[in-house]
């Protein structure tokens, strides 16, 4: 899916569930009222996952009660400030009973967003050369 040519989020051939893009998260963010599909999480491991790292169930303090394991979330601080978009791998629920694990597998994190890190990349259509290199003799 995409808008004005960014793409917001792409559809899972394996499950069906959308996984969301750092443009379609802060749109997301824009859109849905706090808490929904939202994790918060220490302020002491923001840059962390500011830079792409996971977030750990010791580190959320407030998680939608809503969120199923497996859902894309958006993982954000205090200040409701967005840090990263990711697969949730536990539910709301039980990120805040567990004290290790990891809670949310992040897919993005926002500074690599920023500095232009994730853009997409131009089809080479060197796909069909590759299947043919290896061909029989």
């Amino acid at each position: 899916m995409t808008w004005n040519g960014s793409r917001l989020a792409t559809l899972r051939a394996s499950d069906g569930r959308l996984t969301l893009s750092m443009a379609g998260a802060i749109r997301l963010h824009q859109a849905l009222p706090a808490p929904a599909y939202r994790v918060r999480i220490v302020p002491e491991v923001a840059e962390f996952i500011l830079k792409g790292k996971n977030a750990f169930s010791k580190h959320v303090v407030e998680a939608d009660p809503g969120i199923r394991s497996g859902d894309e979330v958006l993982v954000v601080t205090g200040d409701d400030e967005l840090l990263a978009t990711g697969a949730a791998v536990l539910s709301g629920r039980e990120m805040l009973v567990f004290n290790y694990g990891v809670a949310v597998k992040v897919r993005q994190g926002r500074s690599a967003y920023d500095a232009g890190k994730y853009q997409p990349q131009e089809d080479e259509a060197d796909d069909e050369a590759a299947g043919d290199a290896g061909g029989a003799v």
